[in-house]
């Protein structure tokens, strides 16, 4: 495949990032939507086996966000850290079979959570007024995110096949 189709859909999919991950920033009521849609959008150039166009896509993704949405860390850092590099851990492991899937699973379980607690000490994404509960942050995030990452993960295998059929019936 030529360069320059992955070079453009590379940028295609940087601006549709940014464009999401602005949204986000902008409107906190979609931030965890836009977050999904960015990572979805990631998938781009690895539907032409371009990983690198996903890492740049994914590194340009997050510096123009930054620049654009006013230096809001709180949608830049979840994407730089886990978001916009999800769907290229998934789609090396899907190429390469030298994994066992389970504990892979868990590796990445354990860095969805790493990212939430992260998230969590930086900006107080959950604020609890109530004061029995507020100790409980930590538990609920680390359990809740440990059973929703992996209906998460199975969600974006599943899309990544999807993507990758449109872009092949596309012709791109």
């Amino acid at each position: 495949m030529k360069k320059s189709k992955v070079i453009a859909i590379s940028g295609i999919a940087t601006a549709f990032s940014v464009l999401l991950l602005s949204i986000g920033a902008y409107f906190p009521t979609f931030d965890l939507s836009a977050l999904f849609m960015a990572s979805l959008v990631v998938m781009l150039p690895l539907s032409k086996k371009s990983y690198l166009g996903a890492v740049i896509t994914t590194i340009a993704s997050s510096i123009l966000t930054l620049i654009i949405a006013g230096f809001r860390y709180q949608i830049v850092i979840p994407f730089a850290l886990f978001f916009g590099l999800h769907p290229i851990v998934n789609y090396f492991q899907a190429s390469t079979n030298k994994f066992n899937k389970w504990i892979f699973l868990i590796v990445k379980d354990v860095w969805f959570v790493l990212v939430l607690v992260l998230m969590q000490k930086l900006s107080e994404v959950l604020i609890i007024d109530i004061e029995s509960i507020k100790h409980l942050v930590y538990p609920i995030l680390i359990v809740g995110g440990a059973i929703g990452f992996i209906v998460y993960d199975f969600l974006m295998q599943r899309f990544q096949n999807y993507i990758d059929l449109i872009i092949k019936r596309l012709k791109l």
